[in-house]
């Protein structure tokens, strides 16, 4: 069994951060893990993956049918807590049995802030450059 020296993000808070963020959300918090694991490769890939996966979601919510970016989000929020508990999870939870620490959820709250944040600022950068008036 082992145990990473510092806390790591559940599978449960990484799909929060999905859910009530934005997919980047989660996937922050999922690079983090890797980090923490010693797996920078895995990282790197988690983060660009993510943030290409987040961009198409995000470039699907102008063409898809009202209604269609809700199902989207929940859908990329489940997807992404699956495959962290599959890539993940047994590690998580050996760390947890050896009295590793669990990060706080304020990290996940602060982590869905700032791509709010992040996300709202783009969004009306994008808006501002090609002319949309209010």
């Amino acid at each position: 069994m082992r145990s990473f020296a510092r806390p790591l993000f559940s599978p449960m808070q990484i799909g929060c951060a999905a859910l009530f963020g934005w997919l980047f959300a989660g996937v922050l918090l999922l690079q983090a893990n890797f980090r923490v694991m010693e797996r920078p490769m895995a990282a790197n890939r988690a983060l660009a993956l993510g943030l290409l996966t987040s961009i198409a979601i995000l470039a699907s919510v102008f063409v898809v049918p009202k209604g269609g970016p809700t199902f989207i989000n929940l859908a990329a929020a489940v997807g992404l807590y699956m495959l962290t508990a599959s890539l993940q999870g047994d590690a998580f939870v050996e760390h947890r049995s050896v009295g590793g620490a669990r990060r706080s959820h304020w990290l996940v709250l602060g982590a869905v802030i700032a791509t709010w944040v992040g996300l709202c600022g783009a969004i009306l950068g994008i808006l501002t450059a090609i002319g949309v008036d209010n």
